[in-house]
């Protein structure tokens, strides 16, 4: 299995060879217990910029982010878009959830990657964004990618990742548990 096979995490070893590899991260930093949801609808090659992510979050105080795009409803009825054409993050969305967001440790998308294989280079450079040691001590932003968010879900008690540990330090599968209240 790859390790980024289906629902998967990337951690900091991902983009930096000094970074914190997958398998430090305790079971406390992978359970999150603010999680927020919010619906970013995009079509192929679209970007997410800080506007839709700021009108998401509004006023609450996420320790994980989840951005549901609704373009996992082209997996099975048009892998080749899926995996080639997914929207993605504008590296200055990333560097404003740094900045502005400092109490997100996760963000979780339900697309192949936060990165679209048409914009490599701002996949990257988001992906470095959010992935490298912030200033004042901040942690880096975890990327959880391909995940299924179902429409029906509307919020969520809790987040657990639990990572594959399958000697690939920069990232893994991981099956996602979402707690809710009812």
């Amino acid at each position: 299995m790859l390790n980024h096979s289906g629902t998967h995490i990337d951690a900091p070893r991902h983009f930096f060879n000094s970074g914190k590899a997958i398998d430090r991260y305790s079971d406390k930093e992978l359970h999150f217990r603010r999680p927020l949801i919010i619906d970013c609808l995009k079509d192929p090659d679209e970007g997410i910029s800080i506007d839709d992510i700021k009108n998401g979050i509004g006023r609450k105080v996420p320790d994980a982010l989840l951005i549901r795009t609704g373009f996992s409803r082209l997996r099975q009825r048009n892998a080749p878009a899926y995996c080639n054409r997914n929207p993605y993050i504008f590296p200055q969305c990333a560097a404003w959830l740094r900045e502005e967001q400092p109490g997100i440790r996760a963000l979780g998308i339900d697309c192949v990657s936060v990165s679209s294989y048409t914009h490599r280079d701002a996949g990257r450079q988001t992906h470095k964004v959010l992935l490298a040691a912030g200033r004042r001590n901040r942690s880096a932003v975890l990327i959880i990618e391909d995940m299924y968010i179902p429409i029906s879900l509307q919020k969520l008690k809790e987040l657990i990742v639990i990572p594959l540990l399958n000697n690939c330090p920069d990232g893994t599968p991981c099956p996602v548990i979402g707690v809710c209240d009812d």
